[in-house]
């Protein structure tokens, strides 16, 4: 559980929709499962969530996975770009709700079983996340938090040193480095003892996907803050990075996910 000190870019993801979409990772299986298993109360044997709040949907990478597992999922999206994929992704799922909204602004009269964030919560000031997160959730309901940091080869990182690097001299795709991982674990002390959540876990998964290169390109692209580059440059930035990764083979890159999950303790909470 880590937050950022800076969350003036959480909106340049959606300014990237389609490389977003073809390069950011699905979850494993295995995060859905364990996590059914921790919430229990039959729903391993086919039974659904009832109510299920999605913070920062993205293009939908988690919310495949959720709408399985959920009677009602509503959808927070505060990118316009990524609203109006979602809506158009899963416009046949009638209990689907997409609310094109910040988090610290949603307004609902419901409370959830599951609130579920997958790469979302570091871009919510802990302070405000920690009071409301807490009010949404039903006395005995359940957080899950995902974060993702993926490994990609030293000739991928090569490439970035030489095309992104001299324009963004600042750009850095996370890492599953000691520092993450030191800054995840203080995160989690912090929130299974001080935040009013109780049955605590913590989890890494790291399945490896192979990428074709534009794949790869995409998921780079889907890091860069296109907002501050002219169309001209951003036309040659990217022609120079899709260029240069065309001429990798086939690469291996390991998806690291940390995974964080507590139950609300507020008997309060309506």
């Amino acid at each position: 559980m880590y937050f950022n000190d800076d969350t003036s870019r959480k909106l340049a993801f959606a300014l990237v929709p389609s490389e977003y979409d073809l390069g950011r990772p699905t979850y494993p299986t295995e995060i859905y499962r364990d996590a059914i298993h921790a919430i229990g109360g039959g729903i391993a044997d086919g039974q659904q969530i009832d109510r299920v709040l999605e913070i920062g949907s993205g293009t939908g990478q988690a919310t495949v996975d959720l709408v399985r597992l959920s009677s009602r999922l509503d959808c927070i999206e505060p990118g316009k770009s990524f609203a109006d994929l979602l809506r158009n992704r899963f416009n046949s799922h009638k209990g689907v709700t997409v609310h094109e909204a910040e988090f610290e602004q949603f307004q609902t009269e419901y409370r959830y079983d599951l609130v579920a964030s997958a790469c979302a919560i570091h871009w919510i000031p802990k302070e405000i996340f920690y009071s409301r997160v807490r009010s949404l959730l039903k006395p005995d309901g359940w957080l899950l938090g995902i974060w993702h940091q993926p490994r990609f080869s030293n000739a991928v990182y090569d490439m970035i040193q030489e095309i992104i690097i001299p324009r963004f001299p600042d750009f850095r795709i996370p890492r599953f480095d000691a520092e993450a991982r030191k800054k995840l674990n203080e995160g989690f002390e912090e929130f299974s003892s001080q935040r009013g959540f109780r049955n605590c876990w913590k989890k890494t998964y790291s399945p490896t996907r192979i990428l074709l290169p534009s794949v790869v390109a995409a998921l780079i692209w889907s890091y860069i803050d296109v907002a501050t580059l002219t169309e001209d440059e951003r036309v040659v930035l990217q022609e120079n990075l899709n260029r240069k990764i065309s001429h990798l083979a086939i690469t291996e890159v390991i998806d690291n996910f940390q995974v964080v999950m507590g139950q609300n303790t507020d008997v309060n909470a309506e």
